[in-house]
C-alpha cells in the first residue's frame, strides 16, 4: 500500500475474477462527501449497517456515516426484524431485502446491486456504482456531482 491509500476492498467479480481494489483516503471521503449532499444528509441523521462490511455496499455506510458524523448502527447481519423496529433515518439494503420488510420509516433506503424493483416507494433511491468507485456514482439515474 501507499501514502494515501485507506482500504482494499474485493469487488464481486462480475466483470471477471474477484480481485482486490485500494480506496485512497480522499476517494473514501470524496465518495461519503458526494453522496451525503446528494442526500441531504444533516447532523440528526442516522444509518443503519446491515450489508456485509467486506464489500463497499455495507462499508460505505460506515464510511458515510464516519465522514459526516452521523450516528450509526452496525449490525452482523441483514435481519428484517432489527430494520423494521431500527430508529435510524438512512440504510442501504439489496433489491431481494426490500420486498421483504416495511422500509417506510426511513428517510432514504439506498438500494443497489441488483436492478431495483420497478414499483418502490418514493423514499428509496436506486443507485449504480462498483467497487472501484467506492460506492453509487449515480443515483435515480443522475450522477453525482464531483
Amino acid at each position: 500500500m501507499d501514502d494515501g491509500d485507506a482500504l482494499v476492498v474485493a469487488t464481486s467479480g462480475s466483470t471477471g475474477t474477484p480481485r482486490g481494489v485500494v480506496l485512497t483516503h480522499d476517494a473514501v471521503a470524496a465518495s461519503a462527501d458526494a453522496t451525503s449532499a446528494r442526500l441531504g444528509i444533516t447532523a440528526d441523521d442516522h444509518w443503519l449497517a446491515c450489508l456485509p462490511l467486506a464489500h463497499v455496499g455495507g462499508l460505505s455506510v460506515v464510511t458515510r456515516a464516519l465522514q459526516a458524523g452521523t450516528d450509526l448502527t452496525v449490525v452482523d447481519a441483514v435481519d428484517t426484524d432489527v430494520i423494521a423496529h431500527s430508529t435510524a433515518t438512512r440504510i442501504s439494503l439489496v433489491a431481494t431485502v426490500l420486498g421483504r420488510v416495511d422500509t417506510a420509516h426511513f428517510r432514504t433506503v439506498l438500494i443497489g446491486g441488483a436492478r431495483a424493483p420497478e414499483q418502490r416507494a418514493p423514499n428509496v433511491v436506486t443507485t449504480y456504482g462498483m467497487t472501484e468507485t467506492g460506492s453509487g456514482v449515480v443515483y435515480d439515474g443522475v450522477p453525482l456531482d464531483s
